[in-house]
């Protein structure tokens, strides 16, 4: 049987602009990779990004922070983003949408999802 492990660059590379990405369990591996082929290639864009949690560190360049370049996310759903400082800043300058639910209420978007 074939893995179905890959590297982080392979896990990136299959994101296409456009895509909601969803980040429970959040992978800090696959969010450096992700910035990283923006930052070289301007894609993927306009993503739409679900997390429950805030994933920041307030001024660190991790998490939510890697995700905050203009372009980059068309609309952040979360139940935070109180630690994501840069995320915050896109969001103030209406360069991304931003929509905040309590988090009982995403963990059951979830349960419904699966």
């Amino acid at each position: 049987m074939p893995s179905k492990l890959c590297s982080a660059q392979e896990a990136v590379s299959r994101i296409e602009d456009g895509e909601t990405i969803s980040l429970p369990p959040f992978a800090e591996e696959v969010s450096i990779a992700l910035e990283e082929r923006y930052l070289k290639t301007s894609h993927p864009r306009d993503l739409e990004i679900f997390v429950p949690l805030g994933i920041s560190h307030f001024e660190d360049d991790n998490g939510l922070n890697r995700f905050a370049h203009p372009g980059m996310v068309r609309r952040i759903i979360s139940s935070h983003l109180l630690s994501s400082v840069r995320m915050r800043e896109l969001i103030k300058k209406n360069e991304c949408e931003a929509y905040i639910y309590p988090l009982g209420v995403m963990t059951r978007i979830f349960r419904k999802i699966r």
